[in-house]
């Protein structure tokens, strides 16, 4: 599930978005999943870990959110941040948030952090939201007081895991390099991001950002 840079299988194209799930330690995927969380060593505190993907079609959603779960299942204390994806809403509704205060409120001085981090039903796990606060997100994580605030914010956990729009777009996750312990692509196993893949891979490495590996996810379909 978790693989190298290079060689990937040419796969079918994928038409549609696809809803994030969370998988049960029982089935394959859940499994994988906790093994690569395993396999992951980091230093006690303050680890922020980077998941995006090479299309908006990417399963990067998918994956930020199991890696967090497993994560947490492990004992660490664990917050996921939806760092201005394109999938807020799923997220939202997958942890039953109504209120979208979140992240950028944060970096822009609107709210404390505390406020805008919720408890979500799993334990150990914490989520915290894009936010309704309209932001220039280049601009605002090129300023070095808010990498600081985010290096503070990470600090209060364990483990971050910050899930980025799609790699290809823009450059905006590539920001997150001073203050992340890697990145990781999380794709769909069963559809065709060949070329995508290799040029994200191949940018990231081009911006000195640690690369850790990629996840195929979709693997109980």
């Amino acid at each position: 599930m978790i693989s190298g840079i290079v060689n990937f299988v040419k796969r079918k194209r994928f038409k549609s978005y696809s809803p994030i799930n969370v998988f049960e330690e029982e089935t394959a995927s859940g499994a994988e999943y906790a093994k690569i969380c395993r396999s992951l060593k980091f230093p006690s505190k303050g680890n922020l870990l980077v998941v995006g993907g090479v299309n908006k079609y990417s399963k990067s959603g998918e994956c930020a959110v199991n890696l967090a779960v497993n994560f947490s299942k492990a004992g660490y204390k664990t917050l996921l941040i939806d760092f201005f994806s394109l999938q807020s809403k799923e997220l939202n509704n997958l942890f039953k948030i109504e209120d979208n205060v979140g992240i950028s409120e944060y970096l822009c001085n609107k709210e404390s952090s505390n406020s805008n981090i919720i408890e979500t039903d799993f334990s150990n796990l914490y989520y915290m939201a894009q936010g309704d606060f309209t932001v220039n997100v280049g601009s605002v994580l090129e300023d070095d007081n808010s990498l600081s605030k985010i290096s503070e914010l990470c600090q209060k956990f364990d483990i971050v895991v910050a899930f980025v729009k799609p790699l290809n777009e823009n450059s905006d996750g590539y920001l997150l390099k001073t203050v992340a312990k890697g990145y990781i692509l999380g794709l769909d196993e069963n559809y065709d991001m060949e070329v995508e893949s290799y040029n994200v891979s191949k940018s990231l490495i081009e911006n000195n950002c640690e690369v850790l590996g990629v996840v195929f996810a979709n693997k109980d379909k």
